[in-house]
């Protein structure tokens, strides 16, 4: 099965240098030494269209991303579930799944999962009322707002940990849409490509709302329930799979499929994986 992905790889990403050919024969090559073909992994994820997605086939780019990085390593029974955050969070603190597709650093969390190499990053940009002139270019530009928020979701520091920032926190990322577009908040920030997709599917609020430039990227990780068995083994055979899928082109074509830019895909590989 390994094999025949890696034969795959000419077709998905053209030909490729010797040195990168090295890189993926040697990787899938300790995949054998680590027989994972039949192992059943149950990962788990909250509704975040289009990162995770249950109206697309493959339930979203992340998902797509995280179930073939796997399947580089040998991976062939993966069962992805989507549920409401506060689930997904039980699950790990119950050792019920063996990971989560996509999920933001906070140090709070690393005591539930292990962070991967990451492998995209998250736009975060402002939402802000159509006819303002405001053009944030930085957090800290938002000084001075209201700021409405999904309450539990967690930006980087720079605005989970300004505590000079009027934030509001609120439920959903409706509600932080509509009261953009009422005037009842400045702004309210947000995952782009989250806003975007909510935007783009209520008619109602296109009109009112835009989006900043981006204003920080946040990287997104596979998370590795900790305290499983194998766990430590899951970690490494992801990073492994997911520098192999970008060498041999998979990745790029996922992101491409999504109408999605390369330049969003972290540039940084480990030396362990790099050529």
């Amino acid at each position: 099965m390994l094999t025949v992905f890696f034969l795959s790889g000419w077709r998905l990403g053209g030909p490729v240098s010797r040195a990168r050919r090295l890189v993926v024969s040697l990787a899938l090559l300790l995949s054998l030494a680590f027989p994972v073909a039949g192992r059943e992994l149950l990962l788990v994820g909250p509704p975040w269209p289009p990162y995770l997605d249950d109206t697309d086939s493959h339930k979203g780019f992340a998902t797509e991303i995280v179930e073939a990085a796997l399947k580089a390593s040998g991976y062939d029974n993966i069962t992805v579930r989507l549920q409401p955050w506060r689930r997904v969070m039980w699950n790990a603190r119950n050792q019920a799944a063996d990971g989560l597709v996509g999920i933001w650093h906070t140090k709070e969390r690393e005591a539930l999962v292990a962070f991967s190499q990451p492998y995209f990053l998250s736009p975060i940009v402002a939402l802000l009322p159509a006819g303002t002139d405001l053009a944030p270019r930085h957090v800290n530009d938002l000084a001075g707002l209201r700021i409405a928020y999904r309450e539990g979701a967690r930006f980087g520091a720079g605005f989970d940990q300004a505590d000079t920032l009027n934030k509001l926190p609120v439920g959903t990322i409706s509600n932080v849409v509509q009261m953009v577009a009422k005037g009842r908040v400045d702004a309210g920030i947000e995952d782009k490509l989250v806003a975007k997709a909510f935007v783009e599917a209520n008619p109602t609020v296109k009109s009112k709302v835009r989006l900043s430039a981006p204003l920080l990227m946040q990287p997104l990780y596979f998370g590795v329930v900790r305290g499983k068995p194998h766990s430590e083994e899951l970690l490494e055979h992801f990073n492994r799979g997911l520098n192999i899928i970008r060498l041999n082109g998979e990745y790029g074509q996922i992101l491409r499929a999504y109408g999605l830019s390369d330049a969003l895909a972290p540039s940084q590989v480990p030396e362990r994986y790099s050529e």
